[in-house]
């Protein structure tokens, strides 16, 4: 996986999720969303989940582990971040422009036949779910997709699955699953 390092200051703060991913642009000129040290373990099944997804022929944005250089954080404006969770190499998805967030907002576009057409690959809506259970994913549910519909061009939409930190039952193993 490639290795990239910030070279400027975050852009956002994305809100809503329990990691608040940053907003980056690193040294190969491309904004990145960063996830950052604040919770170790969930870095990890974010690499492995989105590795198998890769594997499993699952779109998903490239990935890179980010050096965020300490000069591009503002703690005054982030005030929730603390400098410790920088340390180490942050994981890394690459941030696709032409993608949306799947919310229930978007929701009643799917019932317009049109629409629909424009979906690319419905098939992988089914494999997604596979992957899921396989992976024990907590977090793409009814109030939570994780999904980004991603348009390639103005008559072509992927589904792209993002946020794989609680994989696993979100390791909490002794619980049945979700």
């Amino acid at each position: 996986m490639k290795r990239l390092q910030t070279i400027e200051g975050i852009h956002k703060q994305f809100y809503g999720t329990g990691m608040k991913p940053l907003l980056v642009t690193c040294d190969d000129m491309q904004d990145w969303v960063c996830k950052y040290h604040r919770f170790p373990n969930n870095l990890l099944k974010e690499y492995i989940g989105s590795a198998f997804a890769k594997s499993w022929n699952i779109k998903t944005p490239d990935t890179s582990f980010i050096t965020v250089l300490e000069e591009h954080i503002d703690l005054d404006q982030y005030r929730g971040l603390q400098l410790s969770w920088f340390k180490q190499d942050c994981f890394g998805s690459l941030f696709l422009n032409n993608a949306e967030l799947v919310t229930n907002a978007i929701l009643p576009s799917f019932y317009d036949p049109i629409f629909r057409t424009k979906i690319k690959d419905k098939a992988d809506f089914l494999w997604i779910a596979l992957f899921d259970i396989w992976m024990a994913n907590e977090d793409r549910h009814h109030n939570n997709y994780n999904l980004l519909l991603n348009a390639v061009d103005t008559a072509s939409y992927f589904f792209y699955t993002i946020d794989h930190d609680t994989l696993f039952n979100s390791s909490f193993l002794e619980r049945d699953l979700y």
